[in-house]
């Protein structure tokens, strides 16, 4: 509906009935502002659902395509004794009527709150990635420490150098009074000759200094720019290793890319980027199927710096799709999970070049998107999520 809330075709009918209203907010709506979402099956049955006996103490949370399965063979069934009434379970009911109906009947088990799961959830990824920004700190201040301790090193040999050419220009001031004296005594034919050796012993002094403080210098620089080199390998490692929640690209050209597709399947991939720890780009895929531009949607894994730590097949959950640029609630989308895909080709370890793509070849159709209002100054804003 325009209020955002999606419903079943029967509660949309009894909606419709009702005067065309919304039942949780009570906005109305018309035909014109419905939106149909065509979900497929394959999608569909990967969803996680609880058992329908969760509240006889059933546990079991899986996939929708095994629920029948687990259900038939669930041992938390419910059954009305023919003696009390009373609802027992099925696996308990010989017994229950063996002790003449004092066995206790079922009782309902508290539910699993979703929310409490996913507050773990979040929970854990908040404390993993405190543990990596504490890691991280430790190593800056390591780092830091380092360079105080260096700078200090440095300070202190200019010191002892200063140190050094004093007492030697301390020690060289009485021979050079001295021969002053004897030019002032009588030796007037040889002062030219003396001035000129006290000139260069200065000069001698002088250079001695300008060098010193020139290799304490350079030393400084050589070990800040080995620090410096330090820290930039450091958080390209963190960069390599996490990477961002979710990839963004903004395919411009559409119109164009729209118009060559009419006469021949047309492709683009983004510039490859780093998420948790791999390598990855999208690719998207436009041709024509009879009047309209079929629109799919691909990941493609690259070779990258961390391949060797990483663990093959690739097997994490992603999301791949489209964002509305100005309403967030607005997406088009689709949910794959490596790990359950019969085709791992595309999952291994990618050798010299990226490997085939895996996604969704129909997530929508050009004249979807552009209805929607995904398509903003001939630019699409696709995205890429890996799950934790």
């Amino acid at each position: 509906l325009s209020c955002a809330h999606a419903f079943c075709s029967d509660c949309h009918e009894d909606c419709v009935e009702q005067g065309s209203t919304c039942p949780l907010d009570r906005e109305s709506f018309s035909e014109d502002d419905l939106m149909q979402l065509d979900v497929s099956d394959g999608y569909l049955g990967k969803r996680r659902v609880a058992c329908w006996n969760v509240f006889s103490g059933c546990s079991f949370v899986g996939p929708v395509a095994g629920l029948l399965d687990h259900y038939k063979e669930c041992k938390f069934h419910v059954v009305s004794c023919p003696r009390c009434s009373s609802s027992v379970l099925r696996s308990e009911i010989a017994g229950h009527c063996r002790n003449d109906c004092r066995f206790p009947p079922a009782k309902e088990a508290p539910t699993c709150s979703r929310a409490l799961l996913d507050y773990d959830h979040i929970e854990k990824a908040s404390d993993d990635l405190k543990q990596a920004m504490l890691k991280t700190s430790e190593d800056l201040m390591f780092l830091q420490t380092s360079l105080n301790q260096c700078c200090e090193s440095v300070r202190e040999g200019e010191r002892r150098s200063t140190e050094r050419l004093e007492a030697h220009s301390s020690a060289l001031a009485e021979p050079i009074a001295g021969l002053a004296a004897l030019c002032r005594r009588g030796f007037t034919e040889d002062r030219s000759v003396l001035d000129r050796v006290a000139v260069d012993i200065r000069n001698a002094m002088e250079a001695a200094s300008v060098d010193s403080k020139l290799h304490f210098t350079q030393e400084l620089c050589s070990q800040s720019e080995r620090l410096v080199a330090i820290t930039e390998q450091l958080f390209k490692s963190v960069r390599v290793c996490c990477g961002p929640e979710a990839l963004h690209w903004y395919l411009e050209g559409w119109a164009g890319l729209k118009l060559r597709a009419f006469k021949s399947p047309q492709k683009a991939q983004s510039p490859p980027q780093y998420t948790s720890g791999y390598r990855v780009s999208q690719l998207i895929q436009l041709h024509k199927d009879g009047g309209r531009l079929r629109f799919g949607c691909f990941l493609e894994i690259h070779p990258g710096e961390n391949d060797a730590r990483l663990e093959w097949p690739f097997g994490k959950t992603f999301t791949l799709g489209i964002l509305h640029p100005t309403d967030r609630r607005k997406v088009i989308s689709c949910e794959e999970d490596a790990s359950l895909s019969e085709n791992k080709l595309p999952f291994q370890r990618p050798k010299d070049k990226h490997n085939r793509g895996y996604g969704n070849s129909f997530l929508t159709t050009a004249d979807e998107i552009e209805r929607g209002g995904f398509v903003r100054d001939d630019t699409l804003h696709l995205f890429l999520r890996l799950e934790p």
